[in-house]
């Protein structure tokens, strides 16, 4: 009995070493590369464990994490995280205990560099108590930023998400990017990560960035000023209309000129400047612009304020020349004042619709045949009176 029992055991023993053998065994068969001295033949071992997305390949990878050099151990994590880990966090954190060794390794590594690259597997598996790396590193070359200073770049929004008490390092880090780089392309991703952390503040960096030798600088810097209404922009894109060295960057100021503002003010100043501007494809462009312009209908006002607004506009127009003479604009102001006085103090909406439809309207399309109105002056008094007309109807109903 004692011997049947000895039997089994052994045999159950040598079932369980042929088993493990046979793990081994197919995973080496399946991934030889794994067990190569070759770089090439293990990144390719290891982009067929990520194609394969061969979670089985976990377990061998973990045995043979430590007999690898740095770099290998690095793609090793890389992988794992890949492959979803759940000892992910451990193994990496282990790495970077390992790291202060590196650089006596056969194989050279610079410690804080492989730790930053690990800390950047941590960051993507959702653990940030590593990130001191990244600062120290970023440190240590800016202002020009090398490629893995670029990377830490990258990932300042996330940190800054997730570790609020990083906020400062980050603006710090930023700010001397941008100020003192004197490579374009780091100061324009130092910019772009600014408004992206730090949105409406990034206001101040770009009315310095609006007048930076780098065309793309620029042109990100005018972006953000229209996105968040700089409340001098008005004035910002016409002194640099003047001097801007980019043709495109001129034409995009025209075209926010008339699209973001629209005033009778704007377009004169674009019809005033168009003659002087020296590149033809520009200058043809913007004369497009010109010819094509519909004065954009303010968002804020209803019928009463746009009614205010084409007052003003009109006595405006008048100095320009754009209406030709005092009876026009007269003519034009009392009928505006009609409208206004009907809906306001009578109530009489059907009276102001038919000033509008009957009057106002057919006036400004008689004045623009017989001259006595030019085109800009119509487009101003023709839409803005469509614009009165269609707050009127939000408000009161149709008009009939």
């Amino acid at each position: 009995m004692l011997f049947k029992m000895k039997k089994m055991k052994t045999i159950i023993l040598i079932l369980l070493t042929s088993l493990l053998s046979f793990n081994i065994y197919s995973q080496t068969g399946r991934y030889p590369g794994l067990y190569s001295q070759d770089y090439d033949e293990i990144f390719e071992a290891l982009d067929q464990i990520i194609d394969n997305h061969d979670r089985e390949a976990i377990e061998i990878l973990h045995s043979l994490i430590l007999d690898q050099t740095p770099y290998i151990q690095l793609n090793y994590l890389k992988t794992l995280s890949n492959l979803k880990d759940e000892e992910i966090i451990t193994f990496t954190n282990e790495f970077i205990d390992r790291a202060e060794g590196f650089e006596m390794h056969e194989y050279r590594e610079n410690p804080l560099e492989m730790k930053v690259e690990a800390a950047k597997i941590m960051i993507q598996n959702g653990d940030f108590s590593t990130v001191e790396y990244f600062f120290e590193y970023f440190d240590l070359y800016k202002p020009e930023l090398n490629l893995l200073q670029r990377d830490i770049l990258i990932l300042f929004p996330v940190i800054a998400s997730n570790v609020p008490s990083a906020l400062n390092q980050i603006k710090i880090g930023l700010l001397y990017v941008f100020y003192n780089s004197t490579i374009s392309e780091n100061r324009f991703f130092a910019l772009n990560t600014f408004k992206e952390i730090f949105v409406d503040s990034v206001l101040y960096l770009a009315i310095t960035g609006i007048t930076d030798d780098d065309y793309s600088i620029r042109n990100l810097s005018l972006d953000f000023l229209v996105e968040y209404k700089y409340q001098n922009l008005n004035n910002v894109l016409k002194d640099r209309l003047l001097v801007d060295p980019g043709r495109s960057m001129r034409t995009e100021i025209v075209h926010y000129l008339l699209e973001e503002f629209g005033a009778p003010s704007d377009l004169k100043f674009v019809i005033d400047y168009n003659p002087k501007e020296t590149h033809p494809t520009s200058k043809s462009l913007i004369g497009f612009y010109i010819q094509k312009f519909i004065p954009p209908k303010p968002a804020s006002l209803n019928w009463s304020g746009l009614i205010t607004k084409l007052l003003s506009y009109t006595d405006e127009m008048f100095q320009y020349g754009w209406i030709q003479n005092e009876e026009a604009r007269d003519y034009y102001i009392q009928k505006l004042n009609a409208v206004k006085e009907s809906v306001e103090n009578n109530n009489a909406t059907a009276e102001a619709c038919t000033i509008i439809n009957e009057q106002l309207l057919p006036k400004a399309k008689q004045g623009l045949k017989e001259k006595l109105i030019t085109t800009e002056g119509y487009k101003f008094l023709h839409y803005y009176t469509i614009y009165i007309k269609e707050e009127i109807e939000k408000e009161f109903g149709l008009c009939d």
